[in-house]
């Protein structure tokens, strides 16, 4: 699962071969107010960063999330350990 933001996430669905199949299959959670909608399979569109939910998805998961994107509220994900 991935964690991205508006600019993240669009830089990535011009990713081509191997790596964007990887991508698609994947779980991926964009934070953004401006991104009129998520257009990659397995993408949830989240329009408020809410720090429970992220420590739910964290506590679901096998994995820790990947985190990308300058996110405004990054320092909350660190503070949740999600991130670094």
């Amino acid at each position: 699962m991935s964690l991205e933001g508006r600019a993240a996430f669009a830089a990535r669905c011009d990713w081509a071969g191997g790596a964007a199949r990887k991508r698609q299959n994947s779980d991926k959670v964009v934070h953004s107010t401006t991104l009129a909608a998520a257009s990659t399979a397995n993408t949830q569109l989240e329009r408020h960063f809410d720090s429970d939910a992220v420590h739910n998805l964290k506590a679901a998961s096998s994995k820790d999330p990947l985190v990308d994107g300058p996110m405004a509220s990054l320092a909350e994900l660190v503070a949740i350990g999600t991130g670094g």
